[in-house]
């Protein structure tokens, strides 16, 4: 008969040997100076850096795509531009400020709470737009 704790070592040693090993080196230099690299957007600020990425003619663009998409799925959603520049910012929150689940940008706890999240957006908003967007 096999004892607890050898089926506790057997799943601890089966978990870390589908691991694979990170065996890589990194550089040994510093990080680019960003002043230096790129001076034009030195004085700029996110929103205006955000405005030179994303043109007003493209974010109209993919908010007509998102709307023929959710037209062709048979839901009908209010779209504009603000929609698809604040859905676009908060994605780019989301790979900046990282939570376990994206439902937790609008939690309410005092340590998951994103505060940003729910200014911009709200939830029962975001989600509709975020399933019918498109970069097509």
């Amino acid at each position: 008969m096999v004892s607890l704790h050898e089926k506790e070592f057997k799943l601890v040693t089966i978990r870390r040997s589908k691991r694979k090993e990170f065996n890589h080196s990194f550089p040994n230099e510093e990080p680019s100076d960003i002043k230096v690299d790129f001076p034009k957007l030195q004085n700029l600020y996110p929103i205006q850096i955000f405005d030179k990425k994303f043109s007003k003619e493209y974010i109209g663009t993919l908010a007509c795509t998102t709307k023929l998409n959710a037209s062709q799925k048979g839901e009908m959603i209010a779209i504009d531009y603000t929609d698809i520049a604040q859905l676009l910012g908060l994605l780019l929150l989301s790979d900046y400020h990282w939570v376990p689940k994206e439902i937790y940008y609008w939690c309410t706890a005092k340590d998951l709470k994103v505060e940003i999240a729910s200014t911009v957006m709200s939830r029962n908003h975001f989600h509709p737009i975020k399933k019918m967007f498109s970069l097509k």
